[in-house]
């Protein structure tokens, strides 16, 4: 007979609440759970669904999920929500957990949401259905992040309870996962819901190049019209190295640790050096790696010399993504029963 799936927790009541809140951002739309279900199946069939080895873990994922969907205006942060409606403060292990329970706030807000989101048409998610937002997903992490804490919070300073103009909350770079646009030394740091600054994925360093390689190779198959079935059944090229990042008490980067990141042949987390890139890791791996690269091709053959470069096939691959916008094929009822959904 079936198990059914539980999580369990011994002595420790905040991962009851975050359950609570991700069962709540579930019900509020369907196409959350689909989505984060695809998402984990895709994660194990690629091997970075791991936490003991250095990758991504399932609640992290289901975070990743539930902030890339706020950042469309698919979703609201319900902590947010909670703080403008002046909820009364809920204490559990020292931390405040509420959020918004309540179906006609939440409604309200999500009628807002659409009409931002319809407002700003055209550079949205590339479709409504769950394998349009999916395609989108992938493109976002394996292209478009360039690091910064991924949250579920909302907006900081309506947290800490901070007064905020109308236009002000609409303002660019305000609202929810507005931080990550200002931190950009943290990669692939999912925050946790109520312990802000904790990072419930811990990556460790020489597994976010891969991770993101993945994300790139997934947006770039689903581009193709290829079915994510067939995405679940590629084999792993490659494991990647294992060397855990170590982070600050508040989160950023050790001094030192983004250009051993950058000197990794495996780690190095940015595969470009012509993006238009601010990263403290994208800059540290191009000063590291410049000379040592230079210094490598004179001892090179011509032939080796003309091959191209790791950095050469990853622009194509971008211009080849941007060129065109493909069709995104609906989740098949195949593909369903393979990713379990």
């Amino acid at each position: 007979t079936d198990m059914p799936c539980c999580d369990v927790s011994v002595n420790n009541t905040l991962a009851i609440v975050n359950s609570d809140l991700v069962s709540k951002y579930v019900s509020i739309d369907s196409r959350v759970k689909p989505l984060v279900v695809a998402l984990k199946a895709w994660a194990r069939s690629r091997g970075i669904n791991d936490r003991s080895q250095g990758t991504l873990s399932s609640f992290a994922l289901t975070l990743m999920v539930i902030s890339w969907m706020q950042q469309q205006k698919l979703l609201p942060s319900l902590q947010e929500l909670a703080v403008q409606q002046q909820q009364p403060v809920e204490i559990v292990q020292d931390f405040d957990v509420r959020f918004c329970r309540d179906a006609a706030v939440i409604n309200q807000a999500m009628v807002q949401l659409d009409t931002l989101r319809l407002a700003n048409q055209g550079r949205g998610p590339a479709g409504d259905c769950a394998g349009g937002l999916l395609y989108s997903l992938f493109r976002y992490y394996g292209l478009e992040y360039r690091g910064g804490v991924i949250s579920v919070r909302g907006d900081e300073r309506i947290l800490r309870g901070e007064a905020l103009s109308e236009a002000g909350l609409n303002a660019p770079g305000n609202g929810p996962n507005a931080r990550a646009a200002t931190d950009a030394s943290r990669f692939f740091f999912v925050e946790n819901p109520f312990q802000p600054g904790l990072d419930v994925a811990n990556v460790e360093i020489g597994q976010l190049a891969r991770i993101r390689d993945e994300f790139r190779k997934a947006h770039k198959h689903l581009g193709q019209g290829l079915p994510f079935a067939e995405l679940l059944a590629m084999p792993v090229e490659h494991l990647g190295s294992r060397r855990r990042l170590p982070y600050a008490s508040d989160g950023s980067l050790h001094a030192g640790t983004a250009s051993l990141a950058s000197s990794s042949s495996e780690g190095s987390f940015e595969d470009s050096d012509n993006e238009a890139d601010s990263e403290p890791l994208a800059a540290s791996r191009r000063t590291a790696t410049r000379g040592a690269d230079n210094n490598n091709n004179n001892n090179k053959s011509p032939d080796a010399q003309s091959r191209p470069t790791r950095s050469n096939r990853v622009e194509a691959e971008q211009a080849d993504a941007t060129s065109h916008r493909p069709s995104v094929r609906r989740l098949s009822a195949s593909d369903a029963q393979v990713g379990g959904l």
